[in-house]
């Protein structure tokens, strides 16, 4: 395997704070054995770390011991103090022998317990798992493009999904407002031939008075016709 970058191995075990079960407002301690150096984390499950110190012990001697269990015990007095966060919960790596972990347990006032034990493949899952942002890790190239196409195709995805429901979407808008105005012509239907109907009976109504107002033009000018030749008649005599 090539190298092409490194990734310090507590960010893998940083991770695992996301992985605990405690309330959001409480920290936990690990501690993890990497070769001849003991190294305390601080962290909440939602991920913020809070500190990161090594220390060099053997712990296969009892003074190293005791020296870590003070510098646990002070780690967590300085959180409190610092950063107001509260240590519920010490996990211990699997790289401690029992002995070391029932000594943390009897002497220190929070609960203790295993992290979970490291499977085969452990290190190559856990760098698969770290963020794309900080994806520096001893993957291959190819695999390091297999995690970018991972992303695009997650984001392609998302923007063909868009690109279909937007349309349903305004489609379903546009059948809604074509319903509603089906339902409004519906109404107005009716009254419009109700409306037509009216006209047209008024229209017969005005024919009917336009007829008597000729006949009784016609009645007044034969009237006056009348009276006229009646007053000439009597001119005459």
């Amino acid at each position: 395997m090539f190298l092409m970058q490194i990734t310090p191995f507590l960010r893998v075990i940083a991770l695992q704070f996301r992985e605990l079960t405690i309330d959001e407002n409480d920290a936990a301690l690990f501690v993890v054995k990497m070769y001849d150096k003991v190294s305390l984390l601080i962290g909440k499950s939602e991920g913020s770390i809070f500190s990161n110190r090594g220390l060099k012990a053997d712990m296969e001697r009892e003074g190293d011991i005791e020296r870590i269990v003070k510098e646990i015990k002070r780690s967590v007095l300085y959180n409190k103090q610092q950063h107001g966060e509260r240590v519920v919960l010490v996990k211990v790596s699997e790289h401690f022998s029992e002995t070391v972990f029932h000594y943390l347990k009897d002497n220190l006032d929070i609960p203790v317990e295993w992290l979970p034990k490291s499977q085969r493949f452990f290190w190559n899952r856990e760098l698969l798992y770290i963020p794309f942002k900080d994806t520096c890790n001893l993957l291959f190239r190819k695999f390091r493009y297999e995690i970018t196409i991972r992303k695009f195709t997650r984001a392609a995805v998302i923007i063909i999904l868009a690109t279909w429901i937007v349309p349903i979407v305004a489609l379903a808008v546009i059948e809604y407002l074509l319903y509603k105005e089906r339902n409004l012509v519906a109404n107005i239907n009716p009254q419009t031939v109700k409306l037509l109907k009216s006209k047209e009976l008024l229209l017969g109504h005005r024919a009917e008075f336009e007829q008597l107002k000729l006949k009784a033009k016609i009645l007044a000018e034969r009237k006056a016709a009348k009276e006229a030749k009646k007053a000439a008649k009597k001119l005459n005599k």
